[in-house]
C-alpha cells in the first residue's frame, strides 16, 4: 500500500484591484472626457498609454503627471527638464502607491507647449 502524498495547501491569488479613472480635458467646451479602467499594478507610463489610447492621440509629445508635490516622467536625453532630479520615475510608480483612495484627484500634462 503507497502512503498518501501531501500537497500543498492551493494558494488562492488575490483579486486585482480595478481603479475607475476619470480623465477630463481642461477648459473644453463642450466637456471632453473619458471613462477608464486601469489595474492598481499599473505603473503611471502605463496609465500614459492608456491615455493616449482613449484619446486617440500619438505619443509625439513630452507629458508628466503632476500628483501633490511630485511630479512624475520619463527620462528623456533630448528633454531640456529634469536634469536636477527634481522629477519620480513614472516606470516605477504604481497606482497602489500613489492613489490615496475615492476622489483622488491628479494632473496630466501632455504636449507641454498646447496642454
Amino acid at each position: 500500500m503507497v502512503p498518501p502524498t501531501k500537497t500543498e495547501p492551493s494558494r488562492k491569488r488575490q483579486p486585482t484591484v480595478i481603479y475607475k479613472i476619470k480623465v477630463t480635458l481642461s477648459g473644453s467646451k463642450p466637456l471632453i472626457w473619458r471613462s477608464l479602467q486601469a489595474s492598481a499594478e499599473s505603473t503611471l507610463f502605463k496609465m500614459h498609454r492608456i491615455i493616449l489610447e482613449a484619446m486617440g492621440w500619438i505619443d509625439s509629445h513630452l507629458h508628466q503627471f503632476a500628483i501633490g508635490n511630485n511630479t512624475y516622467r520619463i527620462r528623456d536625453s533630448y528633454a531640456d527638464f529634469g536634469v536636477d532630479g527634481s522629477w519620480k520615475n513614472e516606470r516605477t510608480a504604481m497606482f497602489y502607491q500613489i492613489v490615496s483612495g475615492k476622489g483622488f484627484r491628479s494632473r496630466y500634462d501632455y504636449d507641454f507647449g498646447d496642454n
